[in-house]
């Protein structure tokens, strides 16, 4: 067993039922949900916090998550902490002056969204969050060009992951075992 470190847990419980069902997401058009195997929720793990390495993030730098309860938001979460990254999850139904606090407060560097409904809270913010950097969304969004702040699926962004997993995955197995049980691997802001 390893040291209790969650991503570190989930590699190990991964590849013990690599074949099982994971996570399921329900489809909009044929309301049936759609499962995920183990292995395949790790592939996704593993693309995204090399996708994060792309982007030059480094340990304990910080990037937002925006959603509802979903895979992604799983995929997200496991992948920022196997690459080091602190998640800082914030509430999808805070005011957009809530989510300016939170992401000048935290430094966040990017931010994962769901749908178009959050992704425009985030767009009045582009020149406001001064560390701001990328955007990445789930659901389809009204795409907003801007000169800093850059917008990408989350297709895109597992691609990008994917397509560098080779070149990345020794620093992703690096940062990954370089956390301690003590370090932190969140930081969330109250309501209060």
């Amino acid at each position: 067993m390893s040291k209790l470190v969650i991503p570190q847990i989930f590699r190990e419980t991964a590849k013990k039922y690599q074949n099982n069902d994971a996570l399921a997401k329900k489809d909009q058009v044929t309301e049936q949900y759609k499962f995920i195997t183990y292995q395949e929720v790790q592939e996704r793990v593993n693309c995204l916090a090399s996708a994060m390495l792309e982007f030059k993030l480094e340990k304990d730098e910080k990037v937002a998550v925006m959603s509802e309860n979903s895979p992604e938001w799983v995929i997200s979460d496991l992948g920022l902490m196997s690459a080091a990254i602190l998640n800082v999850p914030v509430y999808p139904t805070l005011t957009y002056f809530q989510l300016e606090y939170i992401l000048n407060n935290c430094g966040a560097r990017g931010i994962i969204v769901s749908n178009d409904v959050h992704y425009q809270k985030v767009v009045k913010l582009f020149d406001k969050a001064e560390h701001l950097e990328f955007v990445i969304y789930v659901d389809d969004v009204k795409k907003v060009e801007h000169s800093r702040v850059k917008t990408y699926s989350f297709a895109e962004i597992l691609e990008l992951g994917k397509n560098n997993l080779e070149k990345n995955k020794t620093k992703i197995d690096e940062r990954t075992e370089s956390i301690q049980e003590e370090d932190v691997c969140s930081i969330i802001y109250t309501s209060g």
